[in-house]
């Protein structure tokens, strides 16, 4: 039940992003927004090839729910005990593509690793006291075209 409720939370933020966005700004490509985004996925990429939680923590909002392939919600501080652990140092980002809605951006795109494979995955930001931070992320299988 507690997955179901973090599930309905992620798929209610999201709504509420694309609703905003397509009030506010229909193309979702402030270039500024777009810039610091797309560099803070690339250092969150850095901090876990350095397996460095305490940078990974910096970019993550205390709040932090990731939503696992499996369906499963992971608290910031399991993923920061897995990033320390190196779960995610051969992680590759293939491409970071980004969209923003006022205060909060997503980015999202194609990632690889030797034991996961080929995923995508979406990273929600929020600006708050004139940073960024993430504050969901989702990952998940990359099926192959039929």
């Amino acid at each position: 039940m507690k997955n179901l409720v973090g599930l309905l939370a992620a798929l209610i933020l999201l709504s509420a992003m694309v609703q905003l966005g397509t009030a506010q700004d229909s193309s979702g490509s402030d270039n500024k927004t777009v810039a610091a985004i797309t560099q803070i996925e690339h250092d969150w990429e850095t901090a876990m090839h350095n397996k460095d939680d305490a940078a990974v923590a910096k970019i993550m909002a205390d709040g932090w729910v990731g939503l696992n392939p499996d369906g499963s919600l992971e608290a910031k501080s399991q993923f920061l005990s897995e990033v320390k652990r190196g779960d995610y140092a051969n992680v590759k980002l293939e491409n970071v593509e980004v969209r923003s809605f006022g205060n909060t951006a997503a980015a999202m795109g194609k990632a690889s690793d030797p034991k996961m494979g080929n995923v995508v995955y979406m990273d929600v930001f929020m600006r708050h006291g004139g940073s960024w931070k993430a504050i969901a992320s989702s990952i998940g299988p990359l099926q192959a075209a039929h």
